[in-house]
This record gives C-alpha cells, sequence and structure tokens, in this order.
C-alpha cells in the first residue's frame, strides 16, 4: 500500500512539473516570441531610412538629422516602453483574432495609429528621455520627429510587414502560431491554476497529513521552474548564437526564478516543520520507555 501512495505521489509531482512549466509558458511565451519578433519589425521601420513606399509631403521640410530617431539611447526608451508593449499586445490580439481566416486584415478600419501613440509618449516623457540620452528634446525636435513618420509611412510599413509576414505563412506556420495563441490565452491560464490546485489537492488526500504534501508540491514547483530556465538557456546559448538573432527571455526567467524560489521555501518550510515534529515524537517515546521499564520491574 505504501508503495503504491509513493508512485501515485510521484505520479502526481509530475503532473504538477508540467503544470507549472506550462504556467510559464503561458504567462510569457508570447512577450518572448511574438512580441520580440514585432519589437525588431517595429524597431527595423522606425530607425532605418528604408521603407518601401515613402510618403513624400509637398511643401513640408523637416531636419532628419535632428529627428528623435537618430538617437539610439532614446529609441532604446521607446522600443522598450510600456506603451510600445501596449501596442505590441494589440498587434498580438489583432493577428491572433484572424488566424483562422486566409488572410491578415490589416485594413485602415483595423490599423493602430503608432505614429500618434510614440509622439504621446514621447510628450509625455519627454523630460525622463532627456536625462537618460543627455540630449534635451526641444519641440523642434519633436516637431521633426512626427514629420519624419508622417514623411516616412511609418504606420503603413510596419502593419505592410506584418501583413506580409503573416499572409505568406504556410498551413504548418499558421497551425504552429495558432498553437502558441492556446497556449498564451487567458482561458487557458485559468484552466492551468484549476488543474494546479486540485492537484495539490489530491496530493494532500494521499499523503493524508497536514504539512507532508508540502514535499511533492515543493519538488514540482521546483522542477517545473528549471525546465524554462533550462530551456532559456539552450535558446541563448545556441540557437539565438546559431540565428544571430536577439529575444528577450527575461520574463520567462524571472517567473521561472519566483517559482523554483517558492518551491525553495516550501521545501525549506517542510524540513523545518518535518524536524519539530520528529523532535516531539522522539521525546514523546523518551518518556514513555522510562515508564514502561519501571512498570515491569
Amino acid at each position: 500500500m505504501s508503495f503504491l501512495r509513493n508512485l501515485l505521489l510521484k505520479f502526481l509531482s509530475g503532473i504538477l512539473c508540467t503544470l507549472f512549466f506550462a504556467l510559464i509558458l503561458n504567462m510569457t511565451l508570447k512577450e518572448v516570441l511574438i512580441n520580440g519578433v514585432l519589437y525588431e519589425s517595429m524597431k527595423s521601420v522606425l530607425t532605418t531610412n528604408e521603407y518601401s513606399e515613402p510618403n513624400v509631403m509637398d511643401n513640408v521640410t523637416y531636419d532628419e538629422n535632428n529627428s528623435i530617431f537618430g538617437n539610439n539611447t532614446i529609441m532604446s526608451e521607446i522600443i522598450n516602453s510600456d506603451e510600445v508593449q501596449g501596442m505590441v499586445n494589440e498587434f498580438v490580439s489583432q493577428i491572433m483574432e484572424q488566424m483562422g481566416s486566409n488572410d491578415i486584415d490589416m485594413s485602415n478600419d483595423n490599423q493602430i495609429d503608432v505614429e500618434q501613440k510614440i509622439m504621446d509618449y514621447i510628450k509625455t516623457n519627454r523630460d525622463t528621455l532627456s536625462q537618460e540620452s543627455g540630449v534635451e528634446i526641444t519641440d523642434e525636435m519633436i516637431n521633426d520627429t512626427y514629420l519624419q513618420m508622417k514623411n516616412q509611412n511609418v504606420n503603413k510599413n510596419i502593419y505592410d510587414m506584418i501583413s506580409s509576414t503573416t499572409n505568406n505563412m504556410n498551413p504548418q506556420e499558421k497551425t504552429m502560431l495558432q498553437g502558441f495563441s492556446l497556449i498564451t490565452a487567458d482561458s487557458s491560464r485559468n484552466l492551468i491554476i484549476f488543474a494546479i490546485i486540485v492537484d495539490i489537492l489530491l496530493i494532500a488526500l494521499v499523503t493524508w497529513s497536514y504539512y507532508k504534501w508540502m514535499w511533492s508540491v515543493a519538488w514540482g514547483m521546483i522542477s517545473g521552474g528549471l525546465i524554462p530556465i533550462g530551456l532559456c538557456w539552450l535558446v541563448q546559448n545556441i540557437v539565438l548564437k546559431s540565428f544571430n538573432y536577439n529575444v528577450n527571455l527575461e520574463p520567462m526567467l524571472k517567473l521561472s526564478y519566483y517559482v523554483v524560489g517558492t518551491g525553495v521555501v516550501i521545501g525549506v518550510l517542510y524540513v523545518i516543520i518535518n524536524s519539530i515534529i520528529m523532535k516531539r515524537r522522539r521525546k514523546a517515546i523518551d518518556d514513555v520507555v522510562p515508564r514502561i521499564t519501571n512498570t515491569s520491574a
């Protein structure tokens, strides 16, 4: 009976490991993979002068050298800002919603005004950007930046790039992207969290103890967190170096470390509680043995 119980506990711990790994993927995969590609697309359009269809405006002049896009520090702040992150999430939502159709519709009705959102961010965070870059951002610079974006059709080029990439996907690639969509969906996250709770309750039921369940849960969390950490190391040191491409793995690593750390804390608590209980049991035995000896005598 004890053998079967231990076997069942190992099985439930393995499921818990898988569930925590799935939860980490659900919460970070979109940001790491899909958002990373879109960041690169947006950065490419915003920082290069090679545009497919420039929108040459009549009777409008501006100094391209005075544009904010010429400063790498400022551009890094803009590209990695929460506002741009929000835009990327909107892009992803649009694409995912349309993945079932033959073509991704990036018509004017569906477009997000990237130019205006970037300008709003620059105006709101002018002082911070000036301090970070060491360059005073003047009204003239902001105006030249806005005119440059308008003249070089930033909105259109970003959408053309996304549309071209997604519409040229083969069925296997679209299926893979739909799989990413399923993994990162809020409904999937709720299902995984529910499954984790049920699994922990089953572990507690099998151990039939108010604290022994903690050991199985600790190992499930630690192993579930170590898998994506190892995966990130593999991607960063082998895959990305081979393709010379940058992907921000920090979100996945942070959450993985948090899961592992929580598992370690639960494991330490188990060891402490178990140590206290074992000491009490030994003391109780030490108190009982003399009494039995005296009675026998």
